[in-house]
């Protein structure tokens, strides 16, 4: 048990990938003065690597929050380590930001690792977790009823984070920690059985390896399994995803679903887990891929933080913050010739003619005598139409007019119109202009309209 720092010198070599570096590498160890983290930190500091300590001072254990500062700040300070060290009420931000403790306090963690890599330049941060916490962490998702993905536990590595003792025991680090004399403290809350992680720890894990300690190890080994096992499925996943997902903005893909991929096993398969990956909840998952051959255009499947919604041969996957930076009942003046910025991410602006009008963009060229000012852009509304064809014009509902361009349903309320003061529809930006109010050849003004969503319109927008 005396090779920890070579075991943990060996994981840093296969995860940064060249052994030469290591001396090279900068890293950041996250530290909370437990055993853990404080034999991680001395490991390090034997094995010479270039390295500085991040600690966060979360405020959540009074007197004692205070005394873990100050054992890392001794420790850094007779070994000569570069410290970090930062604190916060964790309470109040938690209420401020509207999360649990838990949570608040990840956020706030990283949240200061980022700012310390980026402002003293360091390559890696570094954290203490070992092979009974993947272990843990294996229970808690197979409690919660994750797929593999889940039941692969805390990854290695993930960006700039490793975590060079995940698959070294416990026992270990204890054995090292009294050899050595590391100064550690103990954290009391982790005696409670408030939550689940502990409960999971004192009455599963630990029973488990007091029975025969190859448990762990053998179950690290089914674990680091299902790991490769991952590892492939994400290429397959990968190939899928550049074969038939388009990304279209920050909060919106298509999947194109084709006859014959409906009918791959595999296809379906790789489906299900871009489904899930992009958070879908299992049973809307289950409802869209049980009625295959049976998908209704409209139909919708609801995520934790998107919706799917299916479309002729096409499922639209949008987040939920699509929604929130335009309603439905949003109604818009257009006066001036500086630029106007609508509620979802659209704009427009007047032009004098047409040499001015910027590229990439709609153009609405309004007849002036034929309107009344000010325009006016808003949403579809029932019994909305547009005037179309030559004199006498006749008219066309909206409803009837989107539907003939295809517009998924998802779109439509949306999407922009520009009436007059009197509400007639002079335009459907990106889609058609009403012949009655727009004429290149006696317009007086030109209406430049930059789209958000060209790919409903095959617009090239900028």
């Amino acid at each position: 048990m005396n090779d920890l720092p070579s075991q943990v010198q060996n994981s840093l070599c296969e995860l940064i990938s060249n052994e030469e570096r290591i001396s090279q590498i900068n890293f950041l160890l996250a530290v909370s003065g437990g055993m853990d983290s404080m034999v991680m930190a001395h490991v390090f500091l034997n094995l010479k690597l270039n390295f500085g300590i991040a600690h966060f001072n979360f405020k959540l254990r009074e007197e004692a929050s205070d005394l873990d500062e100050e054992l890392i700040v001794q420790f850094c300070k007779n070994n000569e380590i570069p410290c970090h060290i930062k604190s916060e009420d964790t309470n109040r931000a938690a209420q401020k930001r509207n999360l649990s403790v838990q949570e608040v306090a990840r956020e706030l963690r990283y949240e200061f690792f980022d700012s310390v890599m980026s402002t003293e330049n360091y390559h890696y941060v570094c954290t203490a977790h070992h092979g009974n916490d993947q272990l843990e962490t294996f229970f808690i998702h197979l409690f919660r009823g994750s797929g593999l993905k889940g039941l692969c536990g805390i990854p290695e590595k993930r960006d700039r984070i490793l975590r060079p003792m995940l698959w070294i025991p416990q026992s270990h680090l204890e054995h090292y920690a009294k050899s050595q004399a590391v100064p550690y403290r103990e954290d009391i809350t982790n005696q409670s059985d408030k939550y689940l992680r502990n409960r999971i720890r004192h009455h599963l894990v630990a029973p488990i390896i007091k029975w025969d300690e190859q448990h762990l190890s053998k179950s690290l080994h089914s674990i680091s399994l299902l790991t490769d096992y991952q590892s492939y499925i994400s290429q397959q996943l990968n190939i899928y995803i550049n074969d038939y997902v388009v990304p279209l903005s920050p909060d919106i893909e298509r999947i194109n679903l084709t006859d014959s991929c409906i009918e791959d096993s595999s296809w379906l398969f790789m489906l299900k887990l871009y489904l899930l990956e992009r958070g879908l909840f299992t049973d809307s998952i289950a409802d869209f891929t049980n009625s295959i051959g049976e998908w209704k255009t409209g139909a919708r499947y609801k995520g934790k933080n998107s919706t799917a919604w299916y479309d002729r041969k096409s499922l639209w996957l949008i987040k939920d913050t699509f929604y929130n930076d335009w309603e439905s009942g949003d109604v818009i003046e257009v006066r001036d010739k500086n630029q106007t910025f609508l509620p979802g991410g659209d704009r427009i602006q007047i032009y004098a003619d047409l040499e001015t009008v910027k590229s990439h963009t709609w153009n609405i060229p309004v007849t002036k005598h034929a309107v009344t000012f000010p325009l006016i852009l808003r949403h579809r509304q029932p019994g909305d139409y547009i005037e179309l064809g030559t004199p006498p014009y006749y008219r066309k509902s909206l409803k009837k007019l989107l539907n003939d361009f295809r517009i998924p349903r998802v779109f439509k309320d949306r999407l922009y119109i520009l009436t007059d003061a009197e509400n007639r529809i002079i335009a459907l930006p990106g889609l058609i202009n009403s012949p009655k109010y727009t004429a290149s050849k006696t317009s007086e003004i030109i209406i430049g309209y930059h789209s958000s969503l060209p790919f409903l319109f095959d617009l090239d927008d900028d």
